[in-house]
Parts: C-alpha cells; sequence; structure tokens
C-alpha cells in the first residue's frame, strides 16, 4: 500500500507561472473540507485510490500498491513555480490528468461560492521526502 499527503490549495496564474498558495488550519472549515472530499471521491476511486480526511488541511491519499512517482512537498511548492515541480516518473501524466480534473471540479463546487474566502480551485499531493531529498533542497534553498 502507498500512502500520500493531500491538502486543499488556492492557485493562481500569474503571467506564464502557476502558484500554489496554502491555507492556514482553521481557514477552511472541517464541514466545507469534508465536502470536497466527498466530491472528489468519485475520481479517485475511478483509479482504486481512497481519498480520507484526516485532520484540518491534512488529507490521505492511499494506494493499493507503490507508485513510481516523485513528489514535491507543500511546504517546497509554496510560491514558486509549480510547473517546475509537479509530479515527475513513470506516471506523471496520470497524476497531471488527476490535478488537472480535480482543479475543474473544485472550481465548480458550490462550497467555494458560499465560503467569502479564497477559491479552494485545486489540491496537492504528495509523499514524505527522503533524508536525501531534505537534504538537497536545503543544499539548494540555503541562504
Amino acid at each position: 500500500m502507498d500512502h500520500f499527503h493531500v491538502a486543499p490549495v488556492h492557485l493562481v496564474a500569474d503571467w506564464d507561472v502557476l502558484r500554489l498558495f496554502q491555507f492556514e488550519q482553521g481557514e477552511i472549515p472541517i464541514e466545507i473540507q469534508q465536502q470536497l472530499i466527498e466530491l472528489l471521491l468519485p475520481l479517485f476511486e475511478e483509479e482504486g485510490m481512497l481519498l480520507q480526511f484526516q485532520s484540518d488541511l491534512c488529507w490521505q491519499l492511499q494506494l493499493p500498491s507503490r507508485e513510481p512517482i516523485q513528489t514535491t512537498p507543500i511546504d517546497w511548492a509554496t510560491g514558486g513555480n509549480l510547473l517546475s515541480v509537479m509530479p515527475q516518473g513513470e506516471n506523471q501524466l496520470r497524476w497531471k490528468k488527476l490535478l488537472n480534473e480535480a482543479q475543474m471540479m473544485l472550481h465548480s463546487a458550490a462550497v467555494n461560492q458560499q465560503s467569502g474566502q479564497l477559491a479552494i480551485n485545486g489540491i496537492w499531493v504528495w509523499r514524505d521526502p527522503s533524508l536525501v531529498d531534505k537534504m538537497r533542497h536545503w543544499w539548494r534553498n540555503r541562504r
């Protein structure tokens, strides 16, 4: 079995760059998060995946087997060019398709129109990085 973290996000097109922004804990009511998961469930179930609520802004995606994909933790993706940190690997097209379909579903979600806050117009999916990946990230981003 394989597990991924999932978080609702706000995506912004900025000229030729797509940027991801995180929500703060407590900013999106739990009821709305659960409604969004219910909305997205069929998309992931078609792929043999299970999307579940864990806690505020922390959802989990379960897959029946290990997925050959490299992901970027949400904290590393926030604010930067999202196109440069999209999932990479053997099934990258599958993951890009899933993320795009989730965007379309969330764009038309009734709860987004009711909330009065930034729209939840995307999700970000990632695994915990390995120690080696953490070191590489630190080395590239040290100042």
